[in-house]
């Protein structure tokens, strides 16, 4: 597995009060790799001469930017002509062999089933939604005071807030169907040392390990495994995660054990399942943490620190912001309109200066508590909501995250 090197440079000092900030010399984020393997590598890389073509663009409306799993009886994006129909049955417990290289990329497969075990290290273990083993049945209902009460706490608590090294060049406000670049320059750059944090560090660690065309296989090595696996060990030692899985324990969403915990974050956030047509290229953790590109649309990407290091690396174009809330602790929750790999979002949701743990405490919770519809939570004293979709796996073998971003 290629191993991404880091350059570290030093930001320039600038006033927080103005909350502007010019960008730094060198790229914090920067890498020597502008084509990374979870991008389709015949369109989708910096240095293709395709993208001085025209961008993709959609109206806003149906279908544009969809959050939605095209999962029959769900709301569908209008189908394109050869486009695997998006209705056939899904299965996301397992995915073949190893196939992230160039040659594999160029055609989408039909995916074949492995079973569980084998020592073949580039064979995926089965992993599935939470079992009866993790999940508790005596749950009692949560009233939207404790979900506000409980988003306050977290937040207070979240030691690994990175607010204070963090500075938001907002530049010019847009609308969602503009075409027209507002910013010039990039939203978010941060200071070196944000990359030393523990859970920042492992999560970084991921970002090789996916391919961003949901209509591509994915394959997942054990190496990569091991890698999720150190995430969620880093997560869970936060202050941040114990409270928020204590939370669900206390009100029967899990066993009050480790293991449960652990069980119960990998299935719902690392289980792989289709998007469309029986592909299996998706999961949860790549949609909300990093970003897919789907049907020539932009879809997921909610994470601030994925989205620092695709405008580092030249592969993010920021447009200008849509809407923005400050949240205290330098911390903030922003709409925003940009390119990915030349495709327009029209309207993202995304924290700034949140840590990944508090983000992902905040929707498990969301997802557990209030599946499919919006939850309603409170930082710094200020009032929004995040809206989880699910997805439901076939052969009734339950329900894992299609989607959790933030509303306001």
């Amino acid at each position: 597995m290629m191993r991404v090197h880091v350059f570290l440079g030093v930001v320039l000092a600038a006033s927080l009060t103005a909350g502007l900030d010019p960008q730094p010399p060198a790229n914090v984020w920067k890498t020597s790799n502008t084509s990374r393997p979870w991008q389709n590598p015949a369109w989708a890389t910096s240095n293709n001469p395709s993208l001085d073509s025209p961008v993709t663009q959609k109206s806003p409306g149906l279908g544009a930017n969809s959050e939605w799993p095209s999962l029959s009886g769900s709301r569908q994006p209008t189908q394109q002509p050869n486009r695997p129909n998006p209705s056939i049955s899904y299965s996301g417990i397992v995915s073949p062999p190893n196939q992230r290289n160039q040659n594999a990329a160029t055609t989408p497969t039909s995916h074949r089933y492995t079973s569980q075990g084998g020592s073949n290290k580039n064979t995926q273990n089965h992993r599935g939604p939470p079992s009866s083993s993790t999940m508790s049945q005596n749950r009692t209902r949560i009233t939207d005071q404790e979900l506000t009460a409980l988003s306050e706490k977290l937040f207070d608590d979240d030691s690994s807030n990175l607010g204070s090294n963090v500075r938001l060049n907002f530049q010019s406000r847009t609308q969602s169907n503009s075409l027209k670049d507002e910013a010039p320059e990039h939203l978010i750059s941060v200071d070196s040392v944000v990359l030393n944090k523990p859970t920042i560090k492992a999560l970084r660690q991921l970002y090789d390990n996916y391919i961003a065309d949901t209509s591509f296989v994915e394959s997942v090595t054990s190496n990569e495994r091991q890698e999720e696996s150190e995430f969620l060990d880093k997560v869970l030692a936060t202050t941040v995660m114990k409270e928020a899985m204590e939370f669900l324990a206390d009100k029967g969403f899990v066993h009050k054990n480790s293991k449960a915990y652990k069980d119960l974050l990998s299935s719902i956030w690392f289980t792989m399942y289709s998007r469309g047509g029986g592909i299996i290229g998706s999961s949860a953790f790549e949609h909300v943490f990093l970003g897919e590109l789907k049907k020539d649309e932009v879809s997921g990407l909610h994470n601030w620190i994925f989205f620092a290091n695709e405008e580092e690396n030249n592969r993010a174009d920021y447009m200008g912001y849509l809407r923005k809330l400050d949240l205290g602790k330098k911390s903030n929750l922003l709409k925003v309109h940009y390119k990915w790999s030349n495709v327009i979002k029209h309207s993202g949701s995304m924290f700034v200066g949140t840590s990944p743990e508090l983000e992902m405490a905040l929707y498990t919770v969301c997802f557990l508590t209030r599946p499919g519809d919006r939850c309603p939570l409170s930082l710094g004293g200020k009032t929004f909501g995040i809206q989880t979709y699910t997805y439901r796996l076939n052969r009734n073998k339950g329900t894992v995250i299609s989607s959790a971003y933030p509303v306001f």
